[in-house]
């Protein structure tokens, strides 16, 4: 009785299948192991990276201080001038407050409700602090401080803020808002001042101060209820007086709060600024959007009604800059990993059609005697699918679930695209199994390729090739800026792989033919067998080969990018920090700690360095007021000479520096980068016109990097011999730069113990730092796990590629040995099947491994991850030898499993042969 098609019942599809299913199971339990990683691969990795991202900007925000995270402005005139309004809703104004300020808070709730959602989202309402004009108040008795100025800060809303200690909060007469103000009327100002300043002033509560007009009553004096709030540090530091103790005479700037309803045009400016808390609503998915909402708050004024007529609102925030930085360094882990994971997941498609090929190769005497029986080709390829769908949806779901429960996914729109992505890895094992060459259902080897067949094979490679060089060059073109890998970009090293693949296929025949032909003159049969079998069926053909050679290109394309951006990181760290070692206090470091550093054992080079403060540096009429240092000239340039141009050797101080015409001696002044614009016609016919601090100067030049003098970008350096004519004092170091011998022990702990309360930083720490941030870390493990798959993938080609092979191995072995051949002479063949994959894999592996990680390092712009120093250039270590050296390593082991093997042939495997093909 037969079925329909006329396929008896007893030898159906279904019985088959199950027949087989318990016959050559190994194939097939690497086939689901393979979906099963890909689908756990495809789900987890999207939002590991998100994950990582997200971890990476609430990191880098959370390191920004709030005085620097808030959006703040300063307005020229006071928000008290404004008419009264009805409060808003939610107001927070008390209430005695509201008619002078109640406009000025509704117009800066309408300037928050204009912002983006989501920065709406995180900014809180408006503060304010208002500021008076300098007021004169010096002491009435004599004292260490002779002169002290004192402003007003007005802040309706400073009670919940402060404990007074002692006194009473300060109280005036109402004053209606006007426009005119006779400055000769006599004004007595009632403050409330913070008790460290009022004991470093020795102003006690009641004492008036300053001059008519105008005088200062203390009226109490407070403690702050929160002296960490960031506000302190927003309305100017009112907390603790800032005293210049070293300048001649010493003098005080203090801020003492007054009543918010006295005259408002004694102010002279008012600070606004919108609180900004993130919290765990930052991520990914909502960082883009808050620093393009950011910048179109900063880059434009906005325009509120905060007086009786509308004024214009500068405001800025650091964050964007924050955020622009780590979306940056999540673009280039994910561009990274697009590039290095295209080419494994060609190669894992390879391993898998091998393993696919391999089963088919099992089924192919059963399909034969399916096709005999009177099925079709359909159905015998159908049969293969099935067993395709068998072997990879459960595994695919099995992956899937380990994967989102390893890496719980963040809701985003990838999640569809994640889901797609493991639905055509389930897919993929039936598509390649029914699609292989064997599905054919021949018992016997493959037939040689048609002239039709061998055509349409050069226009594939044609093609193909075309392709690779198009892809090369999108990536060579591609734009730094750019925020995600374009699809046709990060094909490139797959396609790159296949071309080159296909190039060694085509090469390795003829060169094996030739060694065959040379063998064949010699009386050993086994040399001219391997080559021959060789150049006409190479083990596992393109798929192998493929394999093969990702394996090893991705090993070293790896390690390659390890090495460079370990030493551009390592190179930053040096630059930020200055040196190997940084010893720094602002105020000075105790007398005799630069030579007692000097004199520690380990320390190869020093270089002290004097902060003389902010002063200003003119090129004609073109100033510029930024911090300056003194320091030995020549002794920065032997430890930085990236920071002394080559010009500022030829002389130092200003008795051996450059003269001008009447022989006067001049400044030696190095600049950061950005300081003097010396691209300027107008900087360039100034530059006889220089003078530092109102000294006659000649600018020497800038430094090749602003890092590793101070935290700021902007700087300036001027020789020792110099110091006195700026600073009008000796020579006072400030900060030590110092380079130590590797081999010496415990040198930062002794360098820091020369000065207890100064701040000590390492560059090995600073490196530490930025390879440990989550973009960092996260480059480096992905580097290092790609580069573990390149390894495995490569074993699994040379085992599957033995497998594909073996029954052919086994059978010519098995004739030789009927013919009188030893195991010493069939030995070679079994080596010459996989040697020329191992040796080709390492060789062009590794050529093609670095030729992609410098595609890469061309392409992509390394320094969002491994600081201002990367290399443009990939770097090349002695550690790049690993690769090639454990390919070949691999080979050997495959080479021996696979001789293990062919030991077992005998005779009788002869007997059974069918064709060997």
């Amino acid at each position: 009785m037969t079925g329909r098609r006329g396929i008896p019942r007893t030898a159906s599809a279904r019985r088959l299948l199950l027949r087989h299913a318990a016959v050559g199971s190994r194939a097939g339990l690497v086939v689901a192991l393979l979906v099963a990683f890909s689908a756990a691969v495809a789900l987890a990795l999207p939002a590991l990276v998100a994950q990582l991202v997200t971890t990476d900007i609430r990191a880098r925000v959370a390191e920004l201080p709030e005085t620097r995270r808030v959006l703040a402005g300063l307005l020229p005139e006071p928000l008290s001038r404004g008419s009264g309004a009805a409060p808003v809703e939610g107001s927070t104004l008390p209430e005695e407050y509201r008619a002078r300020f109640g406009a000025a808070e509704a117009a800066l709730a309408e300037l928050r409700a204009g912002m983006g959602e989501e920065l709406r989202a995180v900014a809180g309402p408006a503060e304010w602090v208002e500021v008076s004009l300098a007021l004169s108040t010096p002491p009435l008795r004599e004292g260490p401080i002779p002169d002290v100025t004192t402003r007003v800060l007005l802040d309706p809303r400073l009670a919940p803020r402060i404990r007074l200690v002692e006194g009473r909060m300060p109280q005036s007469e109402p004053i209606p808002p006007r426009n005119t103000f006779d400055f000769a009327q006599t004004l007595e100002l009632e403050v409330v001042m913070a008790q460290a300043t009022a004991a470093a002033l020795d102003w006690p509560v009641g004492e008036i101060r300053g001059a008519e007009p105008t005088t200062v009553e203390l009226v109490g004096v407070f403690d702050a209820v929160d002296a960490d709030d960031p506000y302190w540090d927003l309305a100017g530091s009112p907390l603790e007086p800032s005293i210049a103790a070293a300048e001649d005479p010493p003098f005080a700037q203090v801020l003492a709060y007054g009543d918010p309803l006295i005259d408002p045009l004694i102010v002279r400016t008012t600070s606004v600024w919108f609180p900004i808390t993130v919290g765990d609503r930052l991520d990914i998915a909502t960082a883009g959007d808050l620093a393009a909402q950011l910048r179109d708050v900063t880059l434009d004024p906005q325009r509120a009604a905060l007086t009786p007529s509308t004024v214009t609102v500068s405001l800025s925030s650091e964050l964007a800059t924050r955020l622009d930085e780590a979306l940056a360094a999540g673009a280039v882990v994910s561009a990274v990993l697009a590039l290095l994971l295209s080419a494994p997941v060609g190669a894992l498609v390879a391993v898998m059609a091998l393993a696919g090929v391999l089963i088919a190769r099992r089924r192919a005497p059963a399909l034969a005697l399916l096709r005999a029986r009177g099925a079709s080709g359909l159905q015998a390829r159908g049969s293969l699918a099935l067993e395709g769908l068998v072997l990879g949806v459960p595994a695919a779901v099995v992956g899937a679930v380990a994967g989102g429960m390893l890496v719980p996914g963040i809701p985003s729109p990838a999640s569809l695209a994640a889901v797609a992505l493991v639905a055509l890895v389930a897919l993929l094992p039936a598509a390649l199994m029914a699609a292989s060459p064997a599905a054919a259902a021949r018992a016997v080897g493959p037939a040689s390729p048609s002239s039709r067949a061998r055509r349409l094979r050069l226009a594939a490679e044609l093609v193909l090739g075309s392709l690779a060089a198009l892809a090369v060059l999108l990536l060579l073109t591609r734009d730094h800026a750019a925020t995600s890998a374009d699809p046709a970009v990060a094909a490139a090293p797959l396609l790159v792989a296949l071309a080159v693949s296909v190039l060694a296929l085509r090469i390795l025949p003829p060169v094996l033919g030739l060694l065959a032909r040379r063998a064949r003159r010699r009386p050993a049969l086994g040399a001219y067998l391997v080559a021959t079998r060789a150049a006409r069926r190479p083990a596992g053909g393109l798929a192998a080969v493929l394999a093969a050679i990702v394996g090893a290109s991705v090993a070293v394309s790896g390690l390659a990018l390890l090495t460079t951006v370990t030493q551009g990181v390592d190179a930053s760290a040096r630059i930020a920090v200055g040196a190997d070692l940084r010893l720094e206090q602002p105020r000075g470091l105790p007398e005799g700690t630069d030579e007692a550093a000097a004199a520690l054992e380990g320390i190869e080079a020093l270089v002290a360095l004097d902060e003389l403060g902010p002063q200003t540096l003119s090129v004609g009429a073109a100033r510029s007021t930024v911090r300056a240092f003194a320091t030995d000239l020549a002794a920065l340039s032997r430890l930085r000479p990236d920071l002394v141009p080559p010009e500022a050797l030829g002389g130092g101080g200003a008795s051996e520096g450059s003269d001008d015409s009447d022989g006067e001696g001049r400044l030696a002044v190095i600049t950061s980068p950005g300081v003097v614009d010396l691209g300027s016609t107008r900087v360039q016919q100034s530059l006889d016109d220089v003078r530092l601090a109102g000294e006659p100067a000649v600018l020497l030049g800038e430094a090749a990097v602003g890092g590793g003098i101070t935290e700021g970008a902007s700087w300036m350096l001027i020789d020792t011999a110099d110091a006195a004519l700026v600073a009008e004092r000796a020579f006072r170091p400030s900060l030590l730069l110092a380079d130590v011998d590797p081999a010496a022990a415990r040198v930062p702990e002794r360098l820091a113990a020369l000065a207890p309360d100064a701040d000590l930083r390492t560059a090995a720490g600073a490196a530490d730092a930025l390879r440990t941030s989550s973009s960092g870390g996260a480059l480096d493990g992905l580097l290092r796990g790609v580069i573990g798959l390149g390894g495995l993938l490569a074993a699994l080609a040379f085992v599957l590629a033995s497998a594909v092979a073996a029954p052919e191995r086994v059978r010519t072995v098995a004739v030789l040995r009927v013919l009188g051949a030893g195991r010493r002479q069939t030995a070679p063949l079994v080596a010459g099947e996989l040697l020329p994959l191992g040796i080709g894999g390492a060789v062009i592996g590794t050529a093609l491994g670095v030729v992609m990680a410098a595609l890469i390092v061309t392409a992509l712009d390394l320094t969002a991850i491994a600081g201002p120093a990367a290399s443009a250039a990939v770097v090349l270590g002695p550690g790049l030898l690993l690769a090639p050296a454990g390919f070949l390593l691999l080979t050997a082991a495959a080479i021996a499993a696979a001789a293990l093997v062919a030991r077992r042939a005998d005779g009788s495997a002869a007997r059974r042969m069918g064709d060997d093909g």
